[in-house]
C-alpha cells in the first residue's frame, strides 16, 4: 500500500445485509511509526522519534452500533500497553470506554514538539514556553500563550481508566501512575 502498512483480519462477518457484525482478531502492523504518522501529518517531530514498527493486535466483536476490543496490545517501539475498549454509537455522540495497562509509557517518543520556523523545536522550557516578565524576585516566569486546540473533545465521550509503572514527559518521570477521567459533553473530569 502507500503507507506501508499491513492490516489483517482473521474471523467472520455476519448477516452482512440484516444486521452486519463481525467477530475475529485483527492486527495492524507499520515498519516505521513516525513515518507513519507523517503521512497524515508531515509536521510531526517528536522530542525522540522512534525508530522501530508499530503493532497492534486485538480480539474484536462489532455490531452496526457497537464494538468491543478485548485483549488489545500495542508496542511503539520500546512503549507497549495492553487494555480493553467498548465503542459505542447508540448516542447522540460516540461514547467510547477503554482500560489501558502499560509498563513504561514515554512520551517524548509519541507527543510532538512542533516546528520552529520549519525546524524541528527543541523541547527546552525556554522555548517551548516563552519567558514572561514578573515583579517577582524570581524575574521570569514561564508559560505558553498558545492555544491548546481541544475542539474535538466535544465530539465524542470517553471514559478511561489509564495505569502504568512509568511514564516520561520532557524531563518529568511519573511512576505508578494511575488516571481515571471522564469526558462527557466537552467537560473533562479527572478523579484520580
Amino acid at each position: 500500500s502507500a503507507i506501508d502498512a499491513e492490516l489483517t483480519f482473521t474471523g467472520k462477518v455476519t448477516q452482512l445485509l440484516a444486521q452486519p457484525g463481525l467477530i475475529g482478531t485483527i492486527g495492524a502492523r507499520h515498519p516505521a511509526f513516525v513515518s507513519l504518522v507523517r503521512t497524515f501529518h508531515p509536521n510531526y517531530h517528536p522530542a525522540k522519534p522512534v525508530n522501530g514498527p508499530i503493532r497492534l493486535s486485538s480480539q474484536i466483536s462489532a455490531s452496526d452500533t457497537t464494538a468491543r476490543l478485548d485483549q488489545i496490545e500495542c508496542e511503539v517501539g520500546a512503549t507497549s500497553f495492553t487494555g480493553v475498549a467498548d465503542i459505542s454509537l447508540t448516542g447522540p455522540k460516540p461514547t467510547v470506554t477503554a482500560k489501558i495497562i502499560a509498563d513504561n509509557i514515554d512520551l517524548n517518543t509519541i507527543i510532538s514538539i512542533g516546528e520552529i520556523r520549519g525546524k524541528p523545536a527543541p523541547i527546552s522550557p525556554v522555548v517551548a514556553a516563552p519567558a514572561i516578565p514578573t515583579s517577582g524576585k524570581s524575574g521570569v516566569r514561564r508559560y505558553s500563550r498558545e492555544l491548546i486546540e481541544l475542539s474535538v473533545l466535544g465530539k465524542f465521550d470517553s471514559d478511561l481508566e489509564l495505569s502504568a509503572r512509568l511514564i516520561t514527559w520532557r524531563s518529568f518521570r511519573f511512576n505508578s501512575l494511575r488516571l481515571t477521567a471522564k469526558l462527557k459533553d466537552s467537560v473533562l473530569a479527572v478523579s484520580e
